[in-house]
């Protein structure tokens, strides 16, 4: 908006091509209509284009442009999932030094070792299975504590 009426022709084509043979589509945006602006000149230069696959992996994602700092471009936010609420109160994993003087640790961890299972998944059961026999064997020390 207040440019040239040709100034969208300019050298553009062969990202159009690029974009029509990579079979990529733009997923839209909430906000503003344009991401940049220098005097009384605006475009929509920044977007975000996706795949059919990326777009059934993440059904939910949407693209908002944000209010502009005091740069010439705008700020854009890609939400991959609406509908998962991020809990500010959950800390993160903390392995316990007393775990290591429990009689039953060693076995414990043994047991609950997949060894069928790749690295990454592994790590995922123990976190989780500790932290269950953290609250089974030493029950709740914040509470106790109380």
């Amino acid at each position: 908006m207040g440019g040239a009426l040709n100034a969208n022709l300019r050298g553009d084509c062969a990202f159009r091509n690029f974009v029509d043979q990579c079979s990529l589509m733009d997923i839209g945006f909430n906000g503003s209509a344009f991401t940049w602006k220098r005097g009384q000149l605006y475009e929509r230069l920044d977007r975000c284009l996706a795949n059919f696959d990326w777009r059934v992996a993440f059904p939910e994602a949407s693209l908002t442009h944000l209010n502009p700092l005091k740069y010439h471009h705008t700020p854009i936010l890609l939400q991959l999932n609406l509908g998962v609420v991020r809990c500010s109160y959950r800390c993160p994993f903390r392995f316990e030094a007393v775990w290591l003087t429990h009689d039953e640790f060693p076995e414990f961890i043994q047991r609950e070792w997949k060894a069928n299972e790749p690295w990454n998944q592994k790590v995922g059961h123990i976190k989780k299975s500790l932290l269950e026999w953290n609250l089974n064997t030493f029950g709740n020390v914040f509470k106790a504590k109380k």
